[in-house]
């Protein structure tokens, strides 16, 4: 079984339209749908915004069913001049950018070898990751570092902060690096998916996530729908 995961109803909605719903269960807010995605057994969560919530249903999720691999889905925000909104990130190493220990346990922030917090995407998700980005047509697609924390990132210090402390994450989003501890503490492969609403390091980012959330949410479902296409039984 696949579990796929989204933070908000856009986005999950999004993934939805290709799914056969079998069931619907009301789990106090944050629904679950079971059912099938190109005749694959998957479960689809909605988790809520942040790391918390992320990091509950989650868990709930991995406590219920036998899961094979997660996928989260969802949109994020650029952290490259390069990058524009839309195109798609998909993870190889995620790490929270607001767990800061280095005055405690003299750990330097950022993705080093030293950094025990890293978590790392399945490697085989991102080789079927890597041949669908060849026939993706429409955005850019990558493969790279994703930091997250529970704050959206648009104020010149915040994104300033995180350029200059994880200078290789190409995206910012509230909950990825929170359904990575999860997945590496249940021992469960688990890949990052997310296209980009707003780029960061560019002006009106605040302005252009309410306008291409909702299109930035399609280019997610889209990659993900490929994906679980490619997934072996």
């Amino acid at each position: 079984m696949i579990a796929i995961l989204g933070a908000m109803e856009i986005e999950m909605n999004a993934v939805l339209q290709y799914v056969n719903i079998k069931k619907q269960i009301d789990n106090n807010g944050f629904p679950i749908y079971e059912g099938q995605m190109n005749g694959k057994e998957v479960v689809l969560c909605l988790s809520g915004v942040g790391g918390n919530k992320a990091s509950m249903t989650m868990t709930q999720v991995l406590e219920r069913y036998k899961v094979d691999c997660v996928i989260n889905i969802g949109t994020a925000g650029g952290l490259k001049e390069y990058e524009n909104v839309l195109d798609v990130v998909i993870s190889s190493r995620v790490l929270k950018h607001d767990f800061d220990t280095e005055g405690v346990y003299d750990l330097a922030l950022g993705f080093h070898d030293e950094n025990p917090l890293i978590k790392f995407a399945d490697e085989k998700l991102q080789q079927l990751a890597s041949q669908i980005m060849e026939n993706f047509t429409g955005s850019a697609t990558y493969i790279g570092d994703v930091v997250s924390g529970d704050k959206f990132i648009y104020k010149d210090e915040d994104v300033n902060y995180i350029v200059n402390s994880f200078s290789t994450a190409l995206c910012a989003d509230m909950e990825s690096a929170s359904i990575a501890d999860v997945c590496d503490f249940y021992k469960v492969p688990f890949i990052i998916i997310r296209s980009l609403s707003d780029i960061a390091v560019k002006e009106g980012n605040e302005l252009q996530f309410g306008e291409y959330v909702e299109k930035a949410s399609v280019r997610s479902a889209d990659f993900v729908r490929m994906l679980v296409d490619e997934i072996k039984a």
